[in-house]
C-alpha cells in the first residue's frame, strides 16, 4: 500500500505562471507515456551509480501527471514526487495506484521542494528541467544526493511522422510563428541544457562537483496517432493554452474548430507512427 505524504510549499511567480501554461486534464488524457526503455536506461546506470536496484530514496523533480514518476517506480523504496501546481499534482496522486513504494508529493517549484541534503540516491527531470530556475535546481539537486548518486534528465519533443510532412509543416509555422509569445522562449539544445548540472553549472557556480556524464542517449518513444490524438496533443501545448488564454469564450470554440478541422484535412483517418524524440541524460556524482 502507498503511504502518502503531502507538504505544501510556498510558491512563487514562477509557480503561478506554470499553472497558466497547462490544463491538468487535457494534459493527463493525450499526453504520452513514458517508455519502458526509458526506466530499463536508468536502471542499467544506477546498477553503475549504486550498485543496487531499487535504490533507497529517489525524487521526481517537475512532476506533472505523474506519468514521469511512473517510469521510475519500480527503481526505489521511497519517491518524492515535487510539482508546483496543484491540479498537477491532484493528478499526480491518481495516477499513481497503489504499489510496494511510498510516494511523499511536495508542493513547490523545483528549486525550493526543500529536499534533504545527502538523501537522495537518484534525482530526475524529465521534461521539466527547461521550465525551471536553473541555478536553484541544480544547487538544490546536487545538495541533495548521496554519494554516490545519479541525475537523470530526459526531454521529448512534439511528435513527428514522415507519413505527414504536411502536418509538420503546420506545426512548426503555429509553434515557432503565430502561436509564439515572449515568456514562452524556445529551450536551449538538450545536452546544452542538461549540461547546468556537469561543467556548464559548475562554471556558473552552482556546484562544484565534476560528475560523470552518461549519454546523451536516444530512447525510443513511439505512439501510434490519428487525428483526435493529434488534437488533443496540440490542446495541450502551452503556446496553444497561452493564446487561448486571450481570447473570449466564443473565439475561444472557434479557435479549437478550426485547429480540429485543419489537423482532419492534413491527416483525415489515417493513424500511423509517430516519434517523440525522447533523449535522455545521466550525471553520476561520487
Amino acid at each position: 500500500m502507498i503511504k502518502r505524504n503531502v507538504r505544501l510549499c510556498q510558491l512563487d511567480s514562477r509557480a503561478k505562471l506554470f499553472q497558466m501554461k497547462f490544463d491538468p486534464k487535457t494534459y493527463l488524457q493525450f499526453r504520452p507515456r513514458y517508455p519502458i526503455a526509458l526506466t530499463e536506461l536508468w536502471r542499467n546506470w544506477l546498477r553503475l551509480s549504486a550498485g543496487v536496484v531499487p535504490v533507497f530514496r529517489a525524487a521526481d523533480i517537475g512532476a506533472g501527471t505523474g506519468f514521469s514518476t511512473q517510469a521510475i517506480a519500480s527503481l526505489a523504496r521511497q519517491i518524492t514526487v515535487v510539482e508546483p501546481d496543484r491540479e498537477m499534482l491532484d493528478q499526480a496522486r491518481l495516477v499513481l495506484e497503489p504499489a510496494e513504494v511510498r510516494f511523499d508529493f511536495v508542493r513547490a517549484p523545483g528549486g525550493r521542494a526543500g529536499l534533504e541534503a545527502g538523501a537522495f540516491d537518484f534525482v530526475q527531470l524529465a521534461s521539466s528541467f527547461h521550465w525551471m530556475d536553473q541555478a536553484q535546481v541544480v544547487s538544490e539537486v546536487v545538495r541533495a544526493l548521496r554519494r554516490p548518486g545519479l541525475v537523470g534528465l530526459c526531454e521529448y519533443s512534439f511528435p513527428q511522422s514522415s507519413e505527414f510532412p504536411e502536418l509538420q509543416e503546420w506545426i512548426t509555422e503555429k509553434f515557432l510563428g503565430e502561436w509564439q509569445t515572449a515568456e514562452l522562449k524556445n529551450r536551449l539544445p538538450f545536452a546544452e541544457l542538461a549540461d547546468a548540472f556537469g561543467e556548464r553549472g559548475r562554471a556558473a557556480g552552482w556546484h562544484s562537483a565534476h560528475p560523470e556524464r552518461f549519454g546523451p542517449i536516444q530512447v525510443p518513444m513511439l505512439h501510434e496517432l490519428g487525428w483526435s490524438e493529434m488534437v488533443g496533443l496540440v490542446f495541450s501545448q502551452s503556446r496553444f493554452l497561452r493564446r487561448l488564454d486571450a481570447m473570449t469564450l466564443t473565439e475561444g470554440d472557434r479557435f479549437r474548430d478550426e485547429v480540429r478541422t485543419r489537423i482532419f484535412s492534413l491527416m483525415g483517418e489515417r493513424r500511423a507512427s509517430f516519434d517523440f524524440h525522447l533523449q535522455a541524460i545521466g550525471y553520476w556524482y561520487r
